[in-house]
């Protein structure tokens, strides 16, 4: 009498196939998922370090005002040209803050990008290892 289930030697590898692409595609996406988390952390730091920056730079223009008030001085001519390199030098530091943390950002997006990439060819390649084996 023959068994009810017909019997399959290339049954251990197919399966063990799919589950070790299903694995490698889950084990691809927590990767990307990290990646893209850490893109988008980079870029909310480097707000707040942006945003930081320019706060400290109008107090320290705040505290040239009030220095320039208690000696009488005009803010007109080189007192004005002071706090004008003072708004400069913080904005400058402002946007170098920016755009390193653009650059962080994007190419952690590229990294993403890549696994992506990787997802599809580790899928392609368990889809073509399953058809090899049948």
């Amino acid at each position: 009498m023959a068994d009810a289930a017909p019997q399959n030697s290339m049954f251990p590898f197919l399966l063990g196939t799919g589950l070790q692409g299903v694995g490698n595609l889950m084990q691809l996406e927590s990767s990307r998922q990290a990646t893209l988390f850490n893109a988008d952390e980079v870029r909310r730091q480097g707000a707040e370090a942006a945003r930081l920056t320019r706060e400290e730079g109008a107090r320290v223009q705040s505290a040239q005002r009030v220095g320039f008030a208690k000696a009488g001085v005009d803010i007109a001519g080189t007192p004005l040209a002071v706090l004008a390199e003072t708004a400069n030098i913080a904005e400058t530091n402002a946007l170098k803050i920016e755009l390193t943390t653009f650059r962080q950002a994007q190419q952690l997006d590229k990294q993403a990008r890549g696994i992506r990439t990787a997802q599809v060819l580790s899928a392609a390649g368990t889809i073509i290892s399953l058809g090899a084996g049948k």
